[in-house]
């Protein structure tokens, strides 16, 4: 195990807490947005009694994992450690973060070309 690795999961799993504690009242479901890269690996709902432990197997599997409430519902946005953040409005359409098909369509290297 890395050294350190279950304070920062603790630490993290802190802050969502604290940040439950103000939205929760209002909160009617959670779901769980992956990507990796560029691309949407999928979204699944997940209870709220497991958000501690999903967000724990999203970190122990190298990703960040960040969370924001829209609608009564709570976002958790997964991806690489070593990738930029995928934009919350990418995560709520549940999109990939860029469509590489239209990019090399437009360089003239996809299917078309």
């Amino acid at each position: 195990m890395i050294p350190g690795f279950p304070v920062q999961v603790e630490a993290r799993l802190e802050a969502l807490r604290q940040f439950l504690a103000l939205c929760i009242p209002s909160l009617h479901g959670a779901r769980l947005v992956e990507y990796r890269g560029v691309d949407l690996l999928g979204a699944v709902d997940v209870a709220l009694a497991d958000l501690e432990t999903q967000v724990t197997r999203s970190l122990s599997e190298g990703q960040r994992v960040d969370w924001l409430c829209r609608n009564g519902r709570l976002y958790l946005r997964a991806f690489a450690a070593d990738a930029p953040a995928p934009s919350w409005e990418r995560v709520f359409a549940e999109e990939d973060v860029a469509d590489v098909r239209a990019i090399l369509r437009e360089a003239g290297l996809g299917d078309d070309a």
